[in-house]
């Protein structure tokens, strides 16, 4: 019964109210008239009246009591409204059976007589109830497979409860099956139950919440369909956006960014263009149109794009390849619209952009040659609508034909950092024996740290190289490599190393999830605020390839708080990128087999 929609003057908080409609006649007497109009004058004397069992609320009988200082007066009546209810004699007490008597507010006085003279109490009000509570709302709903780890359990009943009635019995509260402790909140009037587990658990996990028809309303009504219990799932990762992915079919190279203070960034490519999306309330909204760059209609194919923000602005780098010939292109988000950042980069693909501490962006990409086949590293900052050569073009093995990949560039204030895999040729000009580099710029110089890197010392391949610099300006990187020829280990591992300030540091074993002739690749790595780095990689469990992720212990590699090592949702994945938020926690963008059996990008977050 909804008591406030009937009585908007009602508050739960000082004494309730409630309305009866007029009865018949209790222990009938002549018509006294009307209570507040005395007959003979006050009799001097106090009268009160009470409910024994300080009751407000009623849906069978209470016990009324009355008490007056007036010595043996001639008659002790109770009304209800203006009707008589009963006369009473010592000790005037009273009990009150209100089923006959309608589900509303109903208001009651005491009077005493003496001499022709009366006093009467002050009102009291009882709302007789006899409507079960019910309950309006659930939160999380019913078979939720999708709930955030942590989310409020909310119960929305249709009228206040008591209060005394919820304890371990009637609310109880299970995580994989086992009751767990839980703290219980009544507020809204007490018609809001709020149930809190003191612990979370690792996910996956799944909730049961059971409440027992001990529950109650202030009138004693038990809650109904009580006995009801229902369950929840909150899974490891959370899809952010459709579940169904967030882009058409057919698109893949998917690049994350997330910044503080700045709306998540998400881009992709498809066969017409560059496509950039911005999360905004729950939806990722894209950003301007398509990026493409066409002329007379060629069809160019473009590379991976990335893209990042600088002082909350975003911007988005691609390359559109045509007849072996590559052009880069940066655009930066206007008002309304994308805009050029300096001209087009003949020559140059796979770029990679970033700020220092200039307001103008550098870009490394990779150049043709300067032997035939071979490839080479150029970094270019901008100057007004031009590009300006960062020194020559590099690579490491200058005296070999050779070509580099996966080109990683990174600041850390000032001073630029760039990791690239290198390979040599083989007498077919096919690329052998990768190895991991990284440099930096110092006197006008790109000085290598340390030796290249690579795990095994020969019939092994590294590349795949992703890079971060932690808060001490150290670069970290991640690669995926070849394991030698043999009866036992994995098509290819990955392996991350840490600079020191002298060399090169391993970070535990090789990284794979499954046994066997299964490669781990495609690896991106990100760093928690406090540093931790975090890997994610792409591997077949023997059925499916999927995203798997560690993160760094001090020690060793582990799963993400317990959880499963992968993300069971997205199979058959191509390309992916992680990321870590502010507030630590791990989102991952990839490309994988969408229900209509098409690739789409897909976004999910860890869900902590």
């Amino acid at each position: 019964m909804s008591l406030r929609a009937l009585f908007p003057y009602v508050t739960l908080t000082s004494l309730f109210t409630a309305c009866i409609n007029v009865p018949d006649v209790v222990d009938a007497q002549p018509d006294a008239g009307d209570i507040n109009e005395p007959d003979g004058g006050p009799a001097d004397g106090k009268v009160t009246l009470t409910a024994i069992n300080g009751a407000t609320h009623v849906r069978d009988t209470v016990t009324l009591q009355i008490s007056t200082s007036v010595q043996q007066p001639d008659t002790v009546e109770l009304f209800v409204g203006n009707e008589l209810l009963a006369s009473l004699q010592p000790p005037y007490t009273y009990t009150w059976d209100t089923t006959s008597f309608p589900e509303t507010t109903h208001t009651l006085v005491a009077r005493v007589t003496k001499a022709g003279r009366i006093e009467t109490s002050d009102e009291r009000r009882f709302i007789v109830d006899r409507t079960a509570p019910t309950i309006i709302s659930k939160e999380p709903t019913p078979n939720d497979n999708a709930v955030a780890a942590g989310s409020p359990i909310r119960i929305r009943i249709s009228e206040p409860v008591l209060g005394s009635t919820l304890n371990g019995t009637s609310v109880r509260l299970r995580l994989g099956g086992v009751v767990v402790d839980r703290t219980v909140e009544l507020t809204e009037n007490e018609s809001l139950l709020t149930v809190t587990p003191t612990e979370i658990g690792p996910v996956p996990h799944e909730f049961e919440l059971a409440l027992a028809d001990s529950i109650t309303d202030l009138a004693g009504n038990p809650l109904e369909d009580s006995t009801t219990t229902w369950s929840w799932r909150a899974p490891a990762w959370l899809s952010v956006g459709p579940a169904a992915g967030i882009s058409p079919s057919w698109a893949n190279s998917p690049h994350l960014h997330l910044a503080p203070d700045t709306a998540p960034l998400v881009t992709w490519r498809t066969a017409t263009g560059i496509h950039v999306h911005r999360l905004q309330e729950g939806s990722w909204n894209a950003l301007g149109g398509t990026l493409s760059v066409r002329v007379d209609d060629i069809e160019v194919h473009a590379s991976a794009p990335m893209v990042i923000s600088h002082n909350g602005t975003p911007y988005v780098s691609w390359t559109e390849e045509e007849r072996g010939e590559g052009t880069t292109y940066v655009r930066s988000w206007g008002a309304s619209e994308w805009q050029s950042v300096a001209n087009a980069v003949d020559g140059v693909g796979k770029p990679s952009i970033q700020f220092g501490t200039e307001t103008t962006p550098w870009l490394a990409g990779i150049a043709p040659g300067p032997e035939q086949g071979a490839t080479s590293i150029r970094v270019r900052r901008q100057n007004g609508a031009q590009w300006a050569d960062v020194g020559s073009a590099f690579r490491a093995v200058t005296a070999n034909l050779g070509r580099v990949s996966d080109v990683s560039l990174r600041f850390h204030a000032a001073v630029p950092y760039i990791a690239w895999s290198e390979f040599g040729l083989d007498t077919n000009n096919e690329p052998i024996n990768g190895r991991v580099h990284v440099w930096q710029r110092a006197a006008n110089e790109w000085i290598p740290l340390g030796s290249a890197l690579k795990t095994h010392t020969s019939d092994t391949s590294a590349s795949q190289v992703d890079m971060r610099l932690d808060g001490n300006g150290r670069p970290l990187v991640v690669w995926s490599e070849t394991t030698p020829e043999g009866p036992t280990g994995t098509a290819a591992n990955v392996y991350v190393s840490r600079w020191d300030g002298n060399q090169w540091v391993s970070l535990g074993n090789g990284l794979s999830a499954t046994p066997g002739n299964t490669p781990a690749d495609l690896p991106s790595m990100a760093l928690a605020p406090d540093d931790t780095p975090l890997v994610a990689w792409r591997e077949s469990d023997g059925t499916t390839n999927r995203v798997h992720v560690r993160q760094w212990s001090g020690s060793e590699w582990r799963t993400i708080h317990g959880s499963g090592s992968a993300l069971p949702d997205a199979t058959n994945v191509g390309s992916l990128h992680l990321q870590v938020d502010a507030d630590g926690i791990p989102w991952v963008a990839c490309e994988a087999m969408a229900e209509d059996r098409s690739p789409r990008i897909f976004v999910y977050r860890f869900n902590r």
